[in-house]
This record gives C-alpha cells, structure tokens and sequence, in this order.
C-alpha cells in the first residue's frame, strides 16, 4: 500500500534535479532521496571505506540500503522536465512585447540558462519567473504521481488526492 505522498516533497526533489543526480521514491513510506550519479556507481562497483571520510562511507551505506528496497520509482530527470520549455513558455507569456523580445533572446544559442537568469534581473522580473517555475514543477509532480497511481497532499495534508 502507498503512503500519502507529500506534493511539495516531490516538487523540492524535482527542484534539486541536474544532470548528476537523480531522486527516488519509496512509494511505501514516501520517502525520496535524492543520489548522485557518482555515488550510485560507487555503490555499484564498490568502494574502498578507508580511501573515503566516515561521513561519505556512512551516507553511502545509507544510500545502498535506500536503493535495495522494493518498488522503487525514479523521479523525472532534469532532462524530462524540459526545464529550457518552462523557460520559452514563460517567455512567450510576458504580456509586454519588450520583455518578450529580450528573453526570447536570451533563450538562443549557448548559455541560455545562464542570459535568461541575468535577463530576469535586468527585467526586474524574477519573482514572476520563480512563481511560474514552481506552478510548472507542481504541474509536473502531479502528473507523475497520478501517473503513478500515488496518493499525494498538498501542504499538511489538507488536499489529498
């Protein structure tokens, strides 16, 4: 049986989403635990515990165990989020064709991520931006978890579904 799944847990997971790491869920207690990719190949390969500090021997000993329970179920990727699509879709909603303009801009060629950040200062408009990045990643953490067939809350247990 699933546990009550707490909506914002898995939207603060998908926040700390990047290319080195991913995020599991024990469906059973609703617990998620965020990996990096270097240490589930540690674990997978092995490790020598007197080569690494006792804190990293005992998170990665904590993480193998984590990782050997049943039915885990892995989080969307950074690359599933579609994080640069947030982006674009925010842009194209700014109501003022000036804004619109300097962030399309932003979003073009490499370093985009980083030109749509310094654009969101320049604009003043990063408040908006990181309530809409939010409303995107709540959007998306509950279509997996319906996906999932997972019952989740919404702060404190107030909404569930």
């Amino acid at each position: 049986m699933a546990a009550l799944i707490s909506l914002r847990a898995v939207v603060d997971a998908l926040e700390m989403q990047n290319d080195q790491c991913g995020a599991y869920l024990d469906p059973r207690t609703g617990e998620i635990l965020t990996v990096t990719h270097e240490d589930e190949k540690m674990i997978e390969e092995g490790y020598d515990e007197a080569e690494l500090p006792r804190w990293q021997v005992d998170s990665l000993k904590q993480t193998r165990e984590f990782l050997q329970r049943a039915d885990l179920l892995l989080l969307p990727s950074a690359f599933e989020i579609h994080e640069w699509q947030i982006m674009n879709d925010f842009a194209e909603e700014q109501k003022n064709d000036r804004t619109r303009g300097i962030l399309h801009r932003a979003l073009q060629g490499s370093g985009a991520f980083r030109h749509f950040k310094h654009a969101l200062y320049d604009l003043g408009i990063e408040k908006a931006w990181f309530r809409y990045r939010s409303h995107a990643l709540d959007e998306i953490a509950r279509e997996w978890l319906e996906h999932n067939h997972l019952p989740y809350t919404v702060a404190g247990g107030a909404d569930a579904q």
